[in-house]
């Protein structure tokens, strides 16, 4: 039996969906958990089967493969991944960091030194901040309805486009989490591939089961995880993840 770790956002239900749907309860137990959490569990070796941030592959420790099929990801906005201010971003002073996820808090700051310009002062979660010039990195489902309380909500994949557009000559779109695995038998991942692939294509219907446990409207849920998610991890989004791991000073 395999250990599965996955993300506790309403992204991911559809791949936790297509899991429990499509494979036999006999091989895994799924556990669902923040990605900073998914993260520590695969590079521990308490998980053989995980949901990362995409920047756990920039870990030292990282010894597993990717699976090269399906990921968290956007090709736009993402509605769930931001910078909250109530001052414009130029005159962001420090930024305080959000404990879930080192994928979006590496992105962060990679758009303030290459996009925004701007080099504030990194505090770690919950630190104490005075005065107002500062942003609040937020992500998941936690990150919502903060939109109407601060003036500025930076949308940080759509930003990452805008930054890759004017560097790199296109828009890229954005991988937040990838899965990854270690020694796992072949047979085991072909099933488990079926049930990620059937879990995306019945998106919706996991928009419809989970919409009120998050406390969305259906409609507004299926719009996330049809529009604002887009799990294919193909050639663009392999140059983009290439481009966020190189920026983060790992060679790929």
């Amino acid at each position: 039996m395999k250990k599965v770790v996955a993300v506790s956002y309403l992204n991911t239900r559809p791949f936790t969906d297509g899991i429990t749907r499509g494979m036999d309860a006999s091989e895994y137990v799924l556990e669902t958990m923040t990605p900073s959490e998914c993260g520590r569990a695969f590079l521990s070796g308490e998980a053989d089967v995980a949901l990362v941030p995409a920047a756990v592959l920039a870990d030292p420790r990282f010894d597993g493969e990717m699976q090269t099929r399906f990921c968290i990801g956007a090709k736009g906005k993402v509605d769930s991944v931001y910078l909250f201010s109530d001052v414009p971003v130029r005159q962001i002073e420090t930024m305080i960091l959000d404990a879930d996820s080192r994928t979006s808090n590496q992105l962060a700051q990679i758009l303030a030194r290459h996009h925004w310009k701007i080099n504030p002062e990194i505090l770690p979660p919950g630190a104490p901040v005075y005065g107002t010039r500062y942003g609040t990195v937020s992500i998941g489902d936690k990150a919502v309805p903060l939109k109407d309380k601060f003036a500025y909500a930076y949308d940080l994949a759509s930003e990452w486009a805008d930054f890759t557009a004017r560097f790199y000559g296109e828009r890229l779109p954005f991988v937040f989490a990838v899965w990854v695995h270690k020694n796992v038998e072949e047979p085991w991942l072909q099933r488990w591939y079926a049930a990620l692939e059937d879990g995306v294509k019945h998106a919706a219907e996991s928009a419809r089961r989970w919409a009120s446990f998050y406390g969305m409207t259906p409609e507004k849920a299926q719009y996330y995880l049809t529009q604002s998610i887009d799990y294919e991890l193909n050639d663009c989004k392999f140059t983009a993840l290439s481009l966020f791991l190189d920026l983060c000073g790992v060679k790929v």
